[in-house]
C-alpha cells in the first residue's frame, strides 16, 4: 500500500510540475518501498 501511495505522491508532484524537495522525498521513498515490495518478507529457515 505504501508503494501505491508514493507512486501517487510522486505522480502528483510531476503532474503539477512541482520540482520541490517533496518530489525528491516521495521518489526516494517510492524506490525504497518498491525495492522492499519486490524483495518480499524475510524467510525463516530452521
Amino acid at each position: 500500500m505504501l508503494t501505491v501511495y508514493f507512486v501517487l505522491a510522486a505522480g502528483s508532484h510531476i503532474r503539477a510540475r512541482d520540482w520541490s524537495p517533496g518530489l525528491v522525498a516521495s521518489s526516494s521513498l517510492l524506490a525504497l518501498f518498491g525495492a522492499m515490495t519486490v524483495k518480499g518478507p524475510a524467510r525463516v529457515t530452521r
